[in-house]
């Protein structure tokens, strides 16, 4: 319980400085609704596709509408629906002093009857954002954990300890995300599950039976976010590996079990189709049908290997001017590396076999970025999680030299308050606001 309440700390102390990067502008977002003033010197900017989450979640009855573009992720809007209608009726007594604290902060445009539902919509507004701090609460957990399983106790002071974990809770992805109803929050805790899952099954022989637990689990959580995919994938891989590594089982019986986790994973998907085409309702995906996530391959193939070449190499440079969100990060590891090579401590760890399968992970995420045709410096946050896992691979291998510790708390620090002050570094600003 002490370790959930320092967490607790770093996420609202995190979040609320970064109330200050909002203060007395609308920022780059131009739109109505767009800013809830808070006092002179802090705001919150809301996403626009905020009010098409709270929407779902107050009349879940939109996802069996065709061609609805959030029909694709039910589940989030279900978990949304559940804490929205806890909040707005066990908090119906605070309702008057809502509406008028709203009339305060808000610059409504909408009818007079979207403004008589702003005591809902508030409700719903605050369901999402304690869903974004359970959210965050899990990546510190699972981080947490992985530092302990992977590099032992912690050996470094508790200020950097605490300021690592501020940059899971805080930065470029939590600034935009974490008051507003959105699901990328998910790219934090996503990466972390899928390393923690990883070296849980290969560590403990993880015993079939759990492995198709688990991957009907990230075939639930699919409908959630599609990032999901990328846990169900870790979670195959590692259960090969380790069928294979024991030999225990002929190639027929892996192919069947990796034939039962596919099934497993892929049950909660198809049940939903399978339900909407039940109504007479055609499954809408916006991923594929607007913005042709990996469909886009097939789509430039059909015109000619040339053209899919072009494609390609453009969407590899568009890919490219994304990593401007891993920048600050990767200052981190950098100054670690530069250090130890110039005191000649080994980095050997980063030979052995958990950092080999850490690394495995990131590049079948950076595969799934790459060629997801859709980029935004926001979805490539998803590789910081692997930047700080490495460098804690690095630190924790004993304890450092207090010029070293001193170094990194400053650059944390500065890095911090650059985000609180100004954008986060970045190579386009189209694909940065994207």
């Amino acid at each position: 319980m002490k370790k959930i309440g320092l967490f607790f700390v770093i996420i609202l102390t995190a979040n609320i400085l970064l109330l200050y990067s909002n203060s007395g502008n609308r920022g780059p977002f131009e739109f109505d609704y767009n800013y809830i003033k808070i006092n002179k010197y802090m705001g919150i900017r809301v996403n626009p596709d905020a009010f098409t989450f709270i929407g779902v979640a107050i009349n879940p009855g939109y996802l069996f509408q065709d061609g609805y573009l959030r029909q694709s992720r039910p589940a989030y809007a279900l978990i949304g629906s559940v804490i929205g209608y806890s909040i707005y009726y066990t908090t119906y007594p605070l309702h008057t002093l809502f509406e008028r604290e709203m009339k305060k902060s808000l610059d409504l445009h909408g009818t007079k009857s979207e403004e008589n539902k702003g005591v809902l919509y508030f409700c719903f507004y605050l369901g999402y954002v304690l869903l974004n701090f359970s959210i965050l609460l899990c990546s510190l957990l699972v981080f947490d954990r992985l530092i302990h399983i992977t590099s032992g106790y912690w050996k470094n002071g508790k200020l950097l300890y605490i300021l690592i974990l501020l940059m899971i809770a805080g930065n470029h992805e939590t600034k935009y995300f974490f008051w507003t109803p959105h699901q990328q929050l998910f790219n934090i805790l996503t990466p972390l599950l899928s390393l923690y899952a990883a070296i849980k099954i290969i560590q403990n022989h993880t015993p079939f039976s759990k492995l198709l637990l688990y991957s009907f689990i990230s075939g639930c959580a699919l409908l959630i976010y599609g990032n999901f995919l990328l846990l169900f994938i870790t979670i195959l891989a590692s259960g090969l590996y380790v069928l294979f590594k024991n030999k225990q089982l002929n190639y027929r019986a892996i192919i069947i079990r990796f034939t039962a986790m596919v099934f497993l994973f892929c049950i909660p998907t198809v049940s939903w189709i399978l339900l909407l085409k039940s109504k007479g309702i055609n499954f809408t995906s916006s991923e594929l049908n607007l913005y042709r996530q990996f469909i886009w391959i097939a789509d430039a193939a059909k015109i000619s290997p040339q053209h899919l070449f072009y494609s390609g190499a453009a969407n590899t440079w568009y890919f490219l001017q994304t990593f401007g969100s891993l920048l600050l990060p990767l200052l981190l590891p950098a100054i670690t590396v530069l250090y130890f090579l110039k005191k000649n401590i080994p980095l050997s760890i980063l030979t052995q076999r958990i950092a080999i399968i850490s690394f495995f992970i990131c590049m079948a995420h950076v595969l799934f970025f790459w060629l997801l045709g859709y980029y935004a410096d926001r979805l490539t946050f998803s590789l910081v999680p692997f930047i700080l896992y490495y460098f804690i691979l690095l630190i924790n291998q004993q304890k450092v030299d207090k010029k070293l510790e001193f170094a990194l708390i400053l650059t944390i620090g500065i890095s911090f308050l650059w985000i609180v002050f100004f954008d986060s570094p970045h190579f386009s600003r189209r694909l940065f606001l994207n």
